[in-house]
């Protein structure tokens, strides 16, 4: 949509099922999710000026999750895991994850040190922190959640709890940045998205830069409808 304008302008034209768009750090850029032929993922500008180009084509790309902060990477769902794949030159993809569990939701931090996800392999989806290269990981919400989104300045990450509560904990560097501190969660408001608690759906909301102000996808409440009063043999009353 343009918003100078207030029209709508239509960025891809192939009948195939397009999803999952992706805004590049400096949103130059959208990758997304095709079903077309080939399928697999696909980037165009956000200005709509050039065709769109297959960056990796496959057929079995649950969609994307995060574009690195310095917009060398992109990650995406394949199966039950994460990989990873450059986005300049002829870059082959790299499994991220390589384990039986449900991954879900990766998000970069954003100085792309540490990516936040769901799994759920201890029995129920909770949160994690792991180490975007290296072995260090994490414990965030080992009550459950789901659809984590970091604070600009990576010291707070957000996340949907069980109860669809929005939820923020503190996250702390150490002074050499090669491990995390994870406070204790807080919860924020009933947010109650259109997803409920589900890890494998599009985070359902935003945050501002500041952690302060919050955009939910919510369905729309329905409203008290007016009676319809039916009145029979109407035209018996015309004569009095």
């Amino acid at each position: 949509m343009s918003i100078a304008v207030n029209a709508m302008t239509r960025l891809t034209v192939d009948p195939a099922p397009d999803n999952r768009p992706l805004w590049s750090p400096d949103g130059r850029r959208i990758v997304f999710n095709s079903d077309r032929s080939p399928a697999g993922l696909y980037e165009k500008l956000s200005s709509g000026t050039e065709p769109e180009r297959l960056v990796l084509e496959s057929g079995n790309i649950q969609g994307t999750s995060s574009w690195s902060p310095d917009g060398a990477a992109i990650m995406y769902r394949q199966g039950n895991d994460f990989w990873t794949l450059g986005m300049s030159g002829q870059q082959k993809p790299a499994r991220w994850t390589n384990t039986p569990f449900d991954e879900a939701n990766g998000q970069f931090s954003p100085n792309g040190k540490w990516v936040a996800y769901t799994s759920n392999e201890s029995g129920k989806y909770e949160m994690f922190v792991h180490a975007f290269q290296g072995s260090g990981k994490w414990t965030v919400a080992s009550g459950g959640g789901v659809q984590p989104r970091w604070r600009a300045d990576g010291k707070e990450l957000f996340y949907l709890g069980p109860d669809t509560s929005l939820r923020a904990v503190p996250i702390t560097a150490s002074p050499d940045g090669r491990s995390l501190t994870v406070g204790t969660p807080a919860v924020l408001f009933r947010a109650a998205p259109f997803s409920g608690f589900t890890p494998n759906a599009r985070i359902q909301y935003a945050v501002s830069a500041d952690g302060e102000r919050f955009l939910v996808n919510r369905a729309t409440e329905g409203s008290t409808t007016t009676p319809i009063t039916v009145v029979a043999n109407w035209t018996a009353a015309l004569s009095k």
